[in-house]
């Protein structure tokens, strides 16, 4: 049985004296593992947190910087830029830890959130593929696009989300098989903001419910089902 707690990093990034980024990010750290596959997952998420500070500092402080000085030529108020990065741990038994991160940022006026998933196999510490969840030679990508098609006119007919008029194609269009996680319920895939709905709508996502004889499935643990890191 594993245990997940959250390590944080917390910096408020300034310029002579005036905050401009207040930092936040939360990141799993995994007990209860074989040293060496916990040494991969945690160190995966602990170079994850340091790539996205050391991000925030190269490409997006100067953006700030400049916003500071922009308020001070106008005479107006700055407010610093909040970046918050948070995970949830969206599945964990039989040997897989799924886990999807957001990452927060509000400029201004502007708030975008960034997700990422992955899902890794607790025996090796290696990911897993989408296609490791889908029996051999399943056309899964006409699965999942057929079934988050199917979800989002069902949603917008019933009025509890909205998407764009094209969404079906836009659906096709920006699948992508790195953006999945797995749930208690199924295998969800998910979309960035803005690409098949309006922004209110956040991220939206899909479930494809596990099922034995129409996919997925829970894999078995095979050199074949899981990668090496990104």
């Amino acid at each position: 049985m594993v245990e997940i707690t959250t390590v944080r990093i917390a910096e408020e990034l300034t310029n002579d004296g005036v905050t401009l980024i207040v930092v936040s990010i939360g990141y799993p750290h995994v007990l209860g593992l074989e040293k060496m596959t916990g040494s991969r997952i945690n160190g995966f998420y602990k170079h994850q947190a340091a790539r996205l500070l050391r991000h925030i500092k190269k490409r997006i402080l100067p953006e700030a910087a400049t916003q500071h000085t922009l308020a001070l030529t106008k005479s107006s108020s700055f407010k610093p830029f909040e970046i918050s990065s948070t995970f949830t741990v969206s599945f964990s038994s039989n040997d897989i830890l799924s886990i999807y991160r957001d990452v927060h940022i509000r400029a201004g006026n502007q708030r975008v959130t960034e997700r990422i998933g992955e899902t890794f196999c607790l025996k090796s510490g290696w990911f897993y593929e989408l296609e490791a969840f889908f029996l051999p030679d399943t056309n899964f990508r006409k699965i999942l696009i057929k079934n988050a098609a199917k979800s989002a006119a069902d949603q917008q007919k019933s009025g509890t989300h909205k998407y764009f008029e094209n969404f079906a194609k836009l659906i096709r269009k920006n699948f992508s098989r790195r953006n999945f996680y797995i749930a208690n319920e199924g295998l969800s895939i998910f979309f960035d903001q803005l690409t098949i709905a309006p922004r209110a709508e956040g991220i939206p996502a899909f479930t494809l419910e596990f099922s034995e004889e129409f996919g997925p499935v829970l894999p078995a643990h095979t050199k074949t089902s899981v990668w090496k890191f990104r």
